[in-house]
């Protein structure tokens, strides 16, 4: 239970009509972050654009950060997968989702594709959808304690290395996923993450795939069960 909601952006000034309707919602508008220092049971739900690791928003670390993904997640209905990984996360979403309608088993694709995590959980139409949700390393930075039914990492390749000091952090941002969150999910893991990861040699529930090229020079998966 929340006592109160407050909002808070360092770069814009809301114009009436939207601090008008902030209002309306019962929502507290804090133009400067100083309105923070006395706050000592504080919740912050940040945006995935906010890097809440650089030393420069130091002052929020102090209270619990989590992101929408875990924020939303109190109300998750039915069952979820969740995918992250470098390239081909939207792709593979957009598949699973197809794939799972056209088997007459409802999914909705949300998270980082499509709508977000929160507007589909407040949508009643969705409860008995599968939502295959699509995680960025942004959002996983602050998401801990959520439990899909499945949890899948694709190859993970250098990325953003605007935001994180070198490509460990980011892959380890990605592995939050696992190293954070899925305790009880089946895991399945690109073979180059799982050979890379501690954390993926002592799940139960893991299937390690690997992208091939046969001698047809089509794609094929290999998949080996730990389990």
């Amino acid at each position: 239970n929340y006592d109160e909601v407050a909002a808070l952006c360092r770069k814009e000034k809301l114009n009436p009509e939207h601090l008008k309707h902030l209002k309306n919602l019962h929502v507290r508008w804090i133009e400067n972050p100083e309105e923070m220092k006395n706050e000592e049971h504080l919740t912050v739900v940040v945006s995935p654009g906010v890097p809440v690791l650089q030393t420069r928003l130091d002052s929020l670390r102090k209270f619990r950060i989590q992101s929408e993904i875990e924020f939303a997640w109190k109300w998750m209905k039915g069952e979820s997968i969740t995918l992250t990984g470098t390239n081909g996360k939207s792709t593979t979403v957009a598949l699973m989702e197809h794939l799972l309608n056209v088997a007459g088993i409802p999914a909705i694709a949300c998270g980082n594709f499509g709508i977000p995590l929160a507007e589909i959980l407040l949508d009643s139409r969705y409860d008995g959808h599968v939502k295959v949700i699509e995680l960025s390393s942004f959002q996983l930075e602050t998401t801990r304690g959520i439990e899909p039914e499945v949890a899948i990492c694709l190859a993970v390749s250098e990325n953003h290395l605007n935001r994180y000091p070198d490509f460990e952090s980011y892959r380890r941002a990605k592995w939050n996923l696992f190293t954070e969150n899925s305790s009880r999910a089946h895991w399945v893991v690109h073979e180059k993450e799982a050979e890379a990861g501690e954390v993926f040699k002592f799940h139960s529930l893991l299937t390690t795939v690997s992208d091939q090229l046969n001698t047809r020079g089509k794609m094929k998966l290999k998949a080996t069960d730990k389990n």
